[in-house]
């Protein structure tokens, strides 16, 4: 086993990583783009290294974390995954603008009108779309109705 492919699994071992990170990491190590790629190679043919299941996974935990699409995408551009695999993701809007609901309702215990901007920057700052952003708020407009 090379050097490169023992620490590549060292540093995959605390952690699920993408490609790019590994390639990164190995790269600040100081081994060679030939040395990184075998590693990368090996550790791909027996799945410790799959973009497409750390996209999985991401996303899964993303969704409990209560982040937007728009945020998680950009995160994961940084660490790596590949923008081919991103458009393969179908997003429902509705389930969009429930969790923006769920959020709101749970960091602002009392909705109001007069605090519109403050809530659609919030939601904004935290990934959904403008879109979803006034979806959930106009839903708050009909809970203080009902």
């Amino acid at each position: 086993m090379s050097k490169a492919y023992q620490t590549a699994l060292s540093y995959l071992s605390r952690a699920q990583r993408t490609t790019e990170e590994v390639r990164r990491y190995l790269l600040r190590k100081g081994f060679d783009d030939e040395e990184i790629d075998k590693a990368i190679l090996k550790l791909t043919q027996i799945g410790y290294l799959n973009d497409e299941k750390y996209l999985e996974n991401y996303l899964g935990s993303g969704k409990s974390q209560k982040y937007g699409y728009a945020r998680l995408k950009l995160k994961l551009l940084q660490k790596g995954i590949n923008p081919e695999l991103l458009k393969n993701i179908n997003i429902d809007e509705d389930e969009e603008v429930a969790k923006a609901l769920e959020l709101l309702q749970k960091k602002y215990k009392n909705i109001n009108g007069v605090d519109k901007a403050k809530y659609y920057r919030f939601l904004v700052n935290r990934g959904f779309t403008p879109t979803v952003a006034r979806k959930a708020l106009s839903l708050t407009d009909n809970m203080d109705k009902g």
